[in-house]
């Protein structure tokens, strides 16, 4: 991500653990498979993925869904990028807009987004807050803390 980006996801791990919170890790969300899977439902949604595809897709969408299910399991709550950049011009958006918010659409996962300041030219960064499948308190609770938090600074 930019760096503004790639700062904002640190300064709200740095507030979450100062209103009691541990940072553990960074996890690898396996952005290229969380891809791929993704434009082959797109395909498959428009009617152009060749049917002896589409168990294939199906079976890799549930093995990415395990893997990361897996793979997050220790954490209650992770914190990423919603996007690589600040809000782009006017543009065809590309899939690399959007290519953080995929993990959590192919699992299921909860996800608050958050404004958590500017870039240099004044637009809006925000990160996700991202929870386990039906911990939607947990992400809401931690978006609550971090506004109260930037309320009182």
């Amino acid at each position: 991500p930019q760096p503004a980006i790639a700062r904002a996801v640190v300064d709200v791990v740095t507030t979450l653990v100062g209103l009691g919170g541990e940072s553990v890790a960074a996890v690898d969300h396996r952005l290229d498979d969380a891809l791929n899977v993704t434009e082959r439902y797109w395909r498959r949604s428009a009617g152009v993925l060749p049917g002896n595809e589409t168990e294939a897709h199906l079976a890799d969408w549930d093995r990415y869904r395990s893997r990361m299910l897996r793979a997050t399991a220790s954490f209650d709550l992770i914190v990423m990028p919603v996007a690589p950049t600040v809000a782009p011009a006017h543009r065809p958006m590309d899939p690399t807009d959007y290519i953080y918010t995929l993990p959590a659409s192919l699992t299921g996962a909860p996800v608050v987004v958050i404004q958590c300041g500017t870039d240099d030219d004044g637009l809006p960064v925000a990160v996700q807050l991202v929870a386990h499948r039906w911990r939607d308190d947990v992400a809401l609770a931690a978006g609550m803390a971090l506004e109260r938090a930037a309320m009182r600074s």
